[in-house]
């Protein structure tokens, strides 16, 4: 069952962040983990609601998408991937990413310096919430422009060669995923957490999109004021 392949594949993903972890070490006494102000936008009436699901693997979290709605953006994913529902996308790290032994020189190397990143893309084929039971998720209802600036801005960090093909790298973490070049620096204070808070903002959805850790995003979301357009649950 898809749901019991995926305690290992957890303890994995509470690996990508770590270096999340030992920056807060570092950092914690000078800096705030909320710094600006997220873009939200009121629209002019509720459009047709689209829903999609913000998954927490402990330190690391991830977005999840109906997955025809994003290979209409990236088409060729869909050459890599099964014929699942959903697509769940994170971003981080390249190196401590897709390490299979993690070390204490790939932590400190993705908190010092600006590192190069990818994207790891799940197939899931079965609601978000039976596909990672021991995972924390919540569901947000946003409208549908929103709903398409989320998928624009997922699509446009993937990172393209000079024919516009997105770039393949290895398979993925578990189950039927794969790594993809990605746009963008990871460092301490742009963290695979981050890059999944600036998703949620360009939705419109109340959330400041400079989130540090795998907390702030979801604490953010489950003390968020349901507003007319915008739900969680």
């Amino acid at each position: 069952m898809a749901g019991a392949n995926n305690t290992q594949s957890t303890n994995l993903y509470y690996l990508n962040c770590i270096p999340v972890r030992a920056c807060l070490l570092l950092i914690f006494f000078f800096f705030s983990c909320a710094l600006a102000d997220s873009r939200i936008y009121a629209p002019s009436k509720c459009d047709t609601p689209r829903t999609f699901y913000v998954i927490s693997h402990g330190w690391h979290t991830g977005i999840a998408v109906n997955k025809k709605d994003l290979i209409n953006r990236v088409p060729s994913l869909n050459d890599d991937l099964g014929d699942g529902d959903y697509l769940e996308v994170g971003w981080g790290d390249e190196q401590f990413y897709q390490a299979r032994e993690i070390t204490t020189g790939l932590a400190m190397r993705a908190i010092l310096l600006p590192t190069a990143t990818v994207l790891h893309v799940v197939d899931i084929n079965n609601e978000p919430r039976y596909f990672f039971p021991a995972s924390k998720i919540i569901k947000l209802s946003v409208p549908e422009p929103g709903y398409e600036k989320l998928l624009t801005y997922i699509s446009d960090t993937f990172l393209r060669n000079s024919d516009n093909n997105i770039i393949k790298l290895g398979t993925g973490l578990y189950g039927n995923s794969r790594f993809y070049m990605a746009k963008g620096n990871f460092h301490a204070f742009n963290t695979c957490n981050t890059w999944v808070s600036k998703g949620i903002a360009s939705t419109g959805f109340p959330i400041k999109g400079n989130a540090i850790t795998a907390d702030d995003v979801m604490s953010q979301l489950e003390n968020a004021a349901d507003m007319a357009c915008y739900q969680s649950e």
